[in-house]
């Protein structure tokens, strides 16, 4: 069990190879408690990006990762004296000339036993949606379609004496499902892209 509350900062930016590809994928499996950025579905250990929920975070207060050996599961609730809390994430386009084309969202949450959980995407810092009990289904996000930075906010409220999980992940299930993820498709921007080409054979041209 692990509190966290702080500002990281971190923002995801995507690799030369996503921006060759036009995609993005940004998953976290709260049993290895790492980052993953590759498509494919593997999540062993050596594919991690990086350790540590915050550590990838924006931002995170109010939340502790559980794990529950009996049940064999691990999870993300609210810290003892916390009645809310959140983790926040950036994910930054706009140095390579490319925006969202398509976004489907995993944010996996379970309200049975009270609390609420809310899943806020907003694209460039203005257009937003807020999703409610978002469940254990990918959601799609039409809204930031040609948005270069996205940022998503997952939110937590007690309601009750119970520890709402979000994120609840089985052991047997690591190599499979994260409970966060995010596939995004990508596309040109032109005007942009001209920049980065120019800025990116520039370097090529120095450091050669």
């Amino acid at each position: 069990m692990a509190e966290t509350s702080l500002m990281s900062a971190h923002t995801f930016q995507p690799s030369l190879q996503d921006i060759s590809l036009k995609r993005f994928r940004l998953r976290y499996s709260v049993v290895s408690d790492c980052y993953y950025l590759h498509w494919d579905n593997n999540v062993c250990p050596q594919l991690a990006k990086i350790e540590g929920l915050a550590n990838g975070s924006m931002s995170m207060t109010g939340l502790t990762r559980y794990t529950n050996e009996e049940s064999t599961t691990a999870y993300l609730g609210l810290s003892e004296e916390s009645t809310s809390g959140e983790v926040q994430w950036k994910l930054d386009f706009s140095h390579c000339g490319l925006a969202v084309r398509t976004m489907t969202l995993r944010a996996v949450s379970d309200v049975g036993n009270g609390g609420i959980v809310t899943c806020r995407v907003t694209g460039d810092g203005s257009s937003s949606a807020v999703f409610s009990d978002p469940g254990d289904q990918a959601i799609e996000v039409p809204h930031v379609t040609g948005k270069k930075i996205v940022t998503i906010v997952v939110h937590l409220w007690r309601t009750t004496e119970w520890n709402t999980p979000i994120f609840l992940q089985e052991s047997s299930l690591a190599m499979g499902q994260c409970p966060l993820d995010i596939i995004i498709e990508l596309m040109v921007v032109h005007s942009d892209m001209q920049h980065f080409v120019g800025d990116l054979l520039l370097g090529l041209k120095f450091s050669s």
